[in-house]
């Protein structure tokens, strides 16, 4: 999924229907019939859903070994897809709003905060154990 997303995106910077704001960043793009040069959503989003890929991928392989539960790639993925869009929503131009607000913005961000309280609950027991480990290493330390 995250492949066919980032391909996707790919399209989409080269057909110029995701545009970012404009900018003076170093790495941007003039649009023909835009005023100034603007952010490379599109290709920034690219690049971190081949990133995803191949987490997922990793993922994938901790599930056959059986040390992940099965639909767990799931919840990765609406985590990470979440995430990214939080990340470059607010540089992206041309958004639908609500009270204000980015759409995508509002819905990925709220998918975002569940997905993260869903993987702290699933994880707690490792939270919990690496917490206790660095309270008694620091414990040794303060004793030396």
């Amino acid at each position: 999924m995250f492949l066919a997303l980032a391909i996707a995106k790919i399209g989409s910077f080269f057909s110029g229907s995701a545009v970012g704001t404009q900018t003076k960043f170093l790495l941007s793009f003039k649009y023909p019939s835009l005023d100034g040069a603007r952010h490379l959503t599109a290709l920034y989003e690219s690049v971190l859903f081949f990133i995803g890929s191949f987490l997922a991928h990793r993922i994938l392989m901790q599930i056959r070994r059986e040390k992940l539960s099965n639909g767990f790639n799931l919840f990765f993925f609406l985590w990470y897809y979440c995430l990214v869009i939080v990340i470059f929503d607010p540089i992206t131009s041309f958004r639908t709003e609500v009270w204000g607000i980015s759409f995508n913005l509002l819905v990925s961000g709220l998918l975002l905060l569940t997905v993260s309280i869903y993987f702290i609950y699933y994880f707690r027991k490792f939270i919990i154990r690496n917490i206790s480990s660095i309270r008694l290493f620091r414990n040794k330390s303060h004793k030396l």
